[in-house]
């Protein structure tokens, strides 16, 4: 059996760039951003004004590890946003501690690829990782079997 993925684990995404992205404005251009959820939760990079291969090299640390969705929109001011392709990167497919790191190809857009890296932290035991070392240990065990508090 593998070991379960337990709450000392985080994913790491970084938004790297994208390429070739469609121009969804009138001028044939795009003001890109990237969305980037994980489970519930949800981050963006900012936005970069008329470009079609944006550098963002952003990221974002998640506590919960799920699958990674990335959707890159075309900001607008006064409409709603437009998407520009959607892709996808999943949990079971990463080795903890190893960067994930890949152009992938948008999903539901003509042309577009964006540039993604995720890393499954966890606490393997490598030499390097001190820090793990320095969580404190859950105290609050000891004082609660102590009976109830006092009224």
């Amino acid at each position: 059996g593998s070991p379960g993925i337990h709450c000392m684990t985080s994913l790491e995404v970084s938004v790297l760039a994208a390429r070739s992205l469609t121009g969804a404005d009138k001028g044939g251009t795009s003001d890109p951003y990237c969305s980037v959820s994980v489970g519930k939760k949800k981050e963006k990079t900012k936005t970069k004004d008329k470009d079609l291969n944006p550098s963002w090299d952003e990221t974002f640390t998640f506590q919960q590890p799920a699958d990674v969705k990335f959707e890159i929109f075309d900001y607008d001011r006064f409409g709603s946003n437009e998407s520009l392709g959607t892709a996808a990167v999943s949990l079971a497919s990463l080795t903890p501690n190893h960067p994930f790191e890949s152009w992938l190809k948008l999903e539901g857009a003509e042309t577009g690829e964006i540039q993604v890296r995720v890393t499954l932290k966890g606490e393997a035991p490598a030499p390097d990782s001190a820090a793990a070392a320095d969580v404190p240990a859950v105290a609050s065990v000891d004082g609660a079997t102590g009976g109830s508090a006092a009224p």
